[in-house]
């Protein structure tokens, strides 16, 4: 009992007396009298207590912190003020390890006292170091302590919310949204008003950084029944409408809002001052007032800095980069170039501005400020660059535009969602866009011709969430593993150790960032995805089709050249006319010059030498078609070349596993509907009955003794049929609109891309005999979201698609000319090129136009499915040999 008293004597000493030596100069032995007294907690196992003390010191060192940030900005003491923050800063950190808690709470209060107890370290972190991944790893340990998630807990809600709120900061919008609709759902149960209107004016800003603005105004204008009776709110909802339209460049609407939170008042503004300044200074820099912008960020800043309850940094230097933004537009590089330093002085302790060198990479935390910094700085060099021809600006630009690739990289593996991580390929591919600018003019100038940083470029450049699917479902043994990466795993594993034991989240951040480089070392050595050097006789034309120029990385017999095709403009001149008259006018004559001009613009430059080419295409050219190009004597390009596509060049092989029987499976959906037109000139598109589908389907199975036929389904469940199949046909429509594609299973069962996605196809050839089965959504930096793509995705090693509305006779015929090459051992793209100049050679005049024949393309590996079959001759010689043998042994045994 005597020992009970002392402890608490001495925890009674440290609360009341003991905090100034705690957070102070003194804070030795206080602290040891500290972990005293949780080791004692533990050890008599009083879980109370334990977090009792632990939410005491943590709340009196963030208000020791706060006071003193205070001060600080009161000028008061400067020095020893900074010293107090730092020592707080520090005590936090070290406060993190006990709170890995000696056990798991078991009882309703026991949980209920351990979430507000890591509820207030996670506003530790946030306000106080302002480490948003930190303190959201707290704030999701609280979360882990509400005992009922979907009962009408207040404190749950505003858990639920924090950690939205966090998700919005980090750009997890996806995961962001998942929790304002849970914290919705409770407020609408509770019928909450003003809470709800706060949490739908999160979720409005939520969706407009996620880029679902129809959504945003949506809720924006739904908040506004819930502001009839709160001005302050009422201001808020018409500010964030006002912010919207303003970045939509709406200017007049968002104008009309900002008039009435004028004629609501300013008593109403209360701490949204500085938000409205920085509105004002939004909507002046979009009608390119760039001084009178400035002014009003400047203003927003001093109000920000004069603000005692303030204390993260990454708000002032948000407005810092709005100022260095409209400095640019404005062309004053100097004052811009200043801010940019300035800013990183806010954002990372101990970076001195007055330096004027950018930060190294460790110096960095998780902030999507940087990269935007980075980029911007990178702009300002490469114009100079355009003033005075520096090559030492060129090459700054250079390098600061790969470190901001990189960050956003970074980012981007951070997320869990796709639709958030599309979010930062998008921003990767602007800045891919703005590095090849000047990688173009390096290429030009600098002897050496290093092509490494182009080559990364294009490597960063397209279907990145593509790429780390199939890397995904090649460690699940869809493709060949090449080389474990045994020491580079150890060193990740070191590396893991370390973080471990370090506290400081920055630090942390750095030894993610090494580890991620060592990360893809290990995905290049572990994914075979053949080298080019392997494939023989073949050349690869990787495109990027940025927003002025078109580019082109093309490796043949094991050189890389970097080419500038010309203007995107022109490119999508040629495009849009080409698109017009496959679609519906078909007339020759301007198809020819069409064809000609594209041939002249994309191919003809690179002097092909190779008898084989992969094209990888970017933007636009996904639509296009390359065998149908016309070359100056007005042959296809398909006579001279065979040609296959892929969707990047690290996916490129031409290797296939031969550990599964070579089995077919067939669907073939009946519909009940009937064509009006001409049998002979219909597509397959809408869901009617197609006339030609039983003649390709009774082809294909004669080639094809395995194979097995289903005429539709009753559910979209039919992963099963696929299961130790080689190749999966199906012959029956499909459909693209606008933001989806899908196939007919029936006349109203339909098998979309995302259904696609959800499954797992270990096959090694998907045919689509249908219509625009290689169109989709586009995505920008990722491509187009077609069907063919999707079943890739999901493991189809090859995929044959159409990217037009195909007519049903010629599809039919060239379906059953393409198989029969297959199983003759040709390679899938040299079948499939063998099946159009067959189908050309029989057709009538009027359906040898490319539409009948030139809409399918095959996209993956090429490689055979079976082994070539050899010629009569052959075998005929073989067999003379082996009886000439015969006789000649015959002869010896005689004499």
């Amino acid at each position: 009992m005597k020992s009970i008293f002392l402890y608490k004597v001495i925890i009674g000493l440290i609360c009341v007396v003991g905090w100034r030596g705690l957070i102070g100069q003194e804070q030795k032995s206080v602290y040891h009298y500290f972990e005293d007294s949780l080791t004692y907690y533990q050890s008599q196992d009083s879980f109370f207590q334990y977090l009792n003390l632990l939410d005491k010191v943590n709340s009196r060192i963030r208000v020791e912190n706060k006071r003193a940030t205070q001060r600080k900005k009161q000028k008061l003491n400067i020095a020893q003020n900074d010293s107090i923050i730092s020592i707080t800063k520090n005590r936090i950190l070290k406060l993190s390890k006990y709170y890995d808690l000696f056990r798991q709470p078991t009882s309703k209060e026991e949980r209920l006292r351990a979430r507000e107890v890591f509820t207030g370290h996670a506003f530790s972190y946030y306000k106080n170091l302002g480490d948003i991944d930190k303190a959201q790893k707290y704030f999701l340990q609280a979360y882990e302590n509400v005992e009922n998630k979907y009962s009408l807990d207040k404190f749950c809600w505003y858990i639920e919310n924090e950690i939205a709120n966090n998700f919005t900061r980090k750009g997890d919008y996806e995961r962001a949204l998942y929790f304002y609709e849970k914290v919705l759902r409770n407020f609408e149960e509770r019928k909450v008003r003003k809470n709800r209107l706060r949490l739908l004016t999160n979720m409005g800003r939520c969706y407009r950084y996620a880029e679902r603005e129809k959504e945003a105004l949506d809720v924006f204008i739904k908040s506004l029944e819930f502001a009839d009776q709160d001005k302050q709110l009422e201001t808020l909802v018409h500010l964030s409408l006002s912010e919207l339209y303003a970045s939509l460049d709406s200017l007049n609407k968002a104008e009309h809002h900002f008039q009435i939170i004028n004629k609501l008042g300013k008593e109403f503004y209360k701490d949204k001052g500085v938000r409205i300044k920085v509105l004002e200074g939004d909507i002046l820099s979009k009608k390119e007032l760039f001084s009178e912008a400035d002014q009003k960020y400047e203003s927003a800043l001093v109000d920000l800095r004069n603000d005692t309850n303030y204390v993260l940094n990454r708000i002032e230097a948000k407005i810092v980069e709005k100022r260095i933004i409209a400095f640019i537009k404005d062309g004053r590089f100097d004052k811009a170039e200043d801010l940019i330093y300035e800013a990183f002085s806010i954002l990372i302790e101990g970076y001195k501005m007055e330096t004027k060198q950018l930060p190294e990479i460790d110096m960095l935390h998780l902030e999507n400020t940087f990269f935007t910094l980075y980029e911007m700085y990178s702009r300002i060099k490469y114009r100079r660059f355009e003033e005075n021809q520096e090559f030492e600006d060129l090459e700054a630009s250079n390098k600061a535009i790969l470190t901001s690739l990189k960050l956003v990289e970074k980012f981007r593996k951070s997320y869990v969602s796709d639709k958030s991580k599309s979010i930062k390929v998008k921003v990767k591919k602007d800045f891919v866009d703005h590095a090849l600018n000047v990688s173009n003019r390096l290429y030009e100038l600098d002897d050496m011709k290093d092509m490494s940083d182009i080559t990364y470029l294009f490597e960063q450049s397209k279907s990145i969430l593509l790429l780390e699917k199939m890397i995904y479902n090649s460690k699940k043994g869809k493709n060949k593993i090449a080389g474990n990466g045994d020491s580079l795993k150890l060193r990740i594993k070191e590396l893991n150790k370390q973080i471990a034991k370090v506290q400081d989240s920055k630090i942390v951040d750095s030894l993610r960032l090494i580890e991620m480089s060592i990360q893809e070392e290990i995905n290049k050595k572990e994914i075979e995805f053949s080298k080019i050097s392997s494939l023989e006789n073949t050349a690869i034309i990787d495109f990027i089709y940025s927003d002025n120029y078109i580019y082109s990385l093309v490796e043949e017999n094991d050189s890389i050249v970097f080419f500038n095709h010309g203007s995107s403009q022109t490119l999508d001149t040629l495009v849009n006319a080409l698109n017009k008259n496959l679609s519906g006018e078909r007339n020759n004559e301007d198809l020819d010059f069409i064809l000609k001009d594209l041939y002249l613009f994309l191919i003809k430059p690179l002097s092909i030498k190779s008898d084989k080419i992969i094209i990888i295409p970017d933007g636009k050219l996904s639509l296009v078609p390359f065998d149908i190009l016309k070359d100056e004597l007005g042959d296809y390009l398909l006579e001279s070349k065979i040609l296959s596509y892929n969707y990047h060049r690290s996916i490129i092989t031409n290797e296939r596993a031969q550990n599964k029987s070579l089995e077919l499976f067939c669907l073939a959906p009946s519909y009940n509907s009937k064509p009006n037109s001409d049998e002979k000139f219909i597509s397959r598109a809408a869901p009617y009955q197609l006339n030609y589908v039983d003649d390709e389907i009774k082809a294909i199975q004669n080639l094809f003794n395995t194979s097995k036929i289903k005429e539709g389904f009753e559910n979209i469940e039919f992963s099963g049929d696929l299961n130790n199949v080689s190749i999966f046909h199906f012959a029956g429509h499909a459909k693209v609109l606008k933001d989806s594609a899908f196939i007919y299973l029936n006349d109203t069962l339909k098998l979309n891309f995302t259904d696609i996605l959800l499954e797992q196809f270990d096959v090694d050839l998907v045919t689509l005999s249908a219509c625009e089965t290689g169109l989709g959504e586009f995505k920008y930096g990722e491509g187009v979201q077609s069907l063919g793509r999707a079943f890739m995705s999901s493991g189809a090693s090859t995929i044959v698609n159409s990217l037009w509305a195909v007519n049903d006779h010629s599809t039919s015929l060239m379906m059953k000319y393409f198989y029969s090459n297959l199983n003759k051992g040709y390679d899938v793209d040299d079948a499939l090129r063998r099946a159009k100049i067959k189908y050309i050679a029989d057709a009538s005049p009027e359906l040898q136009h490319p539409y009948y024949w030139g809409g399918f393309v095959v996209y993956g590996n090429f490689s055979p499915l079976v082994g070539k079959s050899q010629p009569l001759i052959y075998w005929t010689l073989l067999f003379i040999i082996f009886l000439g043998l015969i006789i000649y042994k015959k002869g010896i045994f005689k004499k």
